[in-house]
């Protein structure tokens, strides 16, 4: 399965990302990093989750602004690593134990964050519609992804599809890569309605040939009356 894929390729590269974030040597989060931190700061959230947080470098961030934060991963080495490097609730949790509504400690939260951490096709409208228990009544969702603009430089057609290697263009001795499907905007919108998110706004970094870096996509669910 395509979940186990997912978690043992980032078990088994865990300490290669973390030398890599700590050594800052993805250029493009040069970018990215600062853009989902000012767009939360935006939203003023005073709980934040942060689905899929790695060595938890965006918790420590955004705790710095005096935000209460939580952070959940399913490779036990990064939040293992994540909990030497900070006081806030680093938690090891699979997506697979929120779609089986696993609540998550802390909850309601005024924004739930997906930074570069939504690799899946199908399951990821599951888990974003199983997520709203998870949030407040007027909180905000947060994803930062891969811009569609990546199948044209890479010479890909224009289509929703399964990109093979994950940890293609990242310095580092990775291994063992795993899938990521990445959407145009139109299937990202398809997904957002299925769930019953309204989408409020959209972002587009851009590095420095002025290209975009990422999307970052801000949306409120709609709740029923």
């Amino acid at each position: 399965m395509l979940n186990e894929e997912i978690k043992k390729s980032w078990k088994k590269n865990a300490l290669e990302w973390i030398k890599v974030i700590e050594g800052g040597t993805i250029e493009s989060r040069k970018f990215t990093n600062p853009a989902i931190v000012n767009c939360i700061l935006a939203d003023r959230p005073k709980n934040v989750l942060d689905l899929g947080c790695g060595e938890g470098w965006l918790i420590r961030e955004l705790t710095r602004s005096g935000i209460s934060c939580t952070g959940i991963d399913a490779s036990a080495p990064l939040i293992e690593n994540a909990k030497k490097k900070g006081s806030q609730s680093f938690l090891n949790i699979s997506y697979e134990e929120i779609i089986a509504d696993k609540m998550i400690p802390g909850n309601p939260f005024d924004a739930i964050i997906f930074n570069f951490s939504l690799f899946l096709k199908d399951e990821t409208e599951i888990l974003l519609k199983k997520l709203k228990k998870n949030l407040s009544p007027k909180g905000s969702l947060f994803i930062q992804t891969l811009h569609p603009a990546f199948l044209i430089r890479n010479s890909l057609p224009h289509k929703s599809q399964w990109i093979d290697d994950s940890w293609a263009g990242l310095e580092g001795n990775f291994k063992d890569p795993h899938h990521w499907y990445i959407r145009t905007f139109s299937d990202w919108s398809k997904v957002f309605n299925s769930c019953k998110f309204i989408l409020e706004y959209i972002r587009e970094p851009g590095n420095s040939e002025m290209q975009p870096a990422s999307v970052i996509f801000k949306l409120k669910a709609i709740r029923s009356k």
